[in-house]
């Protein structure tokens, strides 16, 4: 049996083109999550709002371009408006990111689901191609005449999850990042919408540290 690519069976082309698609499709997550700029000190953005004179200018001390900044100057704009419109305005804004991070997963999943199955027709295929081969030879069975409904069983299972597993890796990987790095700017926002209110969760903290009661040492 040769590793030729006739020998992964009729199940090559669908395996083919399940490999093409995870590839363009990883490709263009990679990039997109690349160029998703939110990385930003969220410490730095919630001391510049402090320091922030909202009676005069809201928002033009913020001047980075990332999505963490982008979003404070979005809400600091609106930040005479309701506090309840304010929140709504946000968990839109983030879900609209979040749909935008998670494009394409569905596609994703469809093909680390399909990849391994297509494996599996190929590995049973494989086999009714051994049977095929022992019914029709009337002689002494030897092993090259197994060798290539074996073959193709093998390849086609091997490579059906050589697809499905680095599809499933990265998806999960970008899946944890993107939701570490939406949930920074879910927490950053509303900070920013509680200091919009008049209230500070540092200098809450803070009054808590101070009030917390030492520990008694009964050694």
């Amino acid at each position: 049996m040769s590793l030729s690519f006739m020998a992964f069976g009729p199940i090559a082309y669908p395996l083919i083109i399940c490999s093409f698609l995870g590839l363009i499709l990883i490709t263009e997550r990679l990039i997109y999550f690349v160029l998703w700029h939110s990385s930003g000190n969220a410490k730095q953005v919630l001391k510049q709002v402090r320091s922030i004179n909202f009676g005069v200018t809201q928002a033009s001390t913020l001047v980075e371009q990332n999505r963490l900044v982008k979003s404070t100057r979005l809400l600091l704009h609106h930040g005479g408006k309701s506090r309840e419109l304010r929140e709504e305005m946000v968990n839109h804004w983030l879900t609209k990111e979040r749909n935008q991070l998670f494009k394409h997963f569905g596609w994703l999943t469809l093909l680390a689901v399909i990849s391994p199955m297509l494996g599996l027709l190929g590995t049973v295929l494989g086999i009714i191609k051994v049977f095929a081969a022992i019914a029709s030879h009337t002689g002494q069975v030897y092993p090259a005449l197994l060798a290539d409904g074996l073959g193709q069983a093998m390849l086609t299972t091997a490579a059906g999850l050589a697809i499905a597993i680095p599809v499933l890796i990265t998806m999960h990987a970008l899946r944890i990042w993107a939701n570490s790095r939406l949930t920074l700017l879910a927490e950053t926002l509303n900070e920013v919408n509680l200091l919009l209110e008049g209230i500070d969760i540092q200098e809450i903290n803070s009054l808590k540290a101070q009030h917390k009661p030492a520990q008694v040492n009964t050694t």
